[in-house]
């Protein structure tokens, strides 16, 4: 299910390895969220950015969440929740200048792609 989703993301990736510097320079004297700022800069560098991982993941999760909603009425109500959660996560990396919205873009894309097929009803890939 969602690791078949981020399995395009990684061959492209290895195939055509891709960057961009977006990220602004953070002050030296750090606030709270600047550091913040700085260990997701750590952590996450801004190398293999198209399509972005991150939204190719959050659709596989979207799509289990939607998917799982179709099997176990109880669970219906998280998939507006898993929806939101997904926009706001993708957003997120723009904001804080891990991808750009054309990166938004391919994942989307890809996201599609390769979920739709995984998690449309009756998929023998389910």
């Amino acid at each position: 299910g969602v690791q078949t989703c981020a399995l395009p993301i990684l061959l492209i990736c290895m195939v055509f390895p891709n960057g961009q510097n977006l990220r602004p320079v953070l002050p030296e004297q750090k606030d709270f969220f600047t550091a913040w700022v700085s260990m997701i800069y750590a952590a996450d560098t801004n190398t293999n950015v198209l399509p972005s991982m991150h939204v190719v993941g959050c659709m596989g999760a979207a799509f289990a969440a939607w998917d799982i909603g179709r099997e176990k009425p109880a669970w219906r109500r998280w998939r507006i929740p898993a929806l939101a959660l997904e926009a706001l996560i993708s957003i997120s990396t723009v904001f804080v200048k891990q991808h750009s919205v054309l990166d938004i873009i391919a994942g989307v894309l890809v996201g599609v792609l390769v979920g739709w097929p995984i998690y449309r009803k009756g998929s023998p890939l389910r």
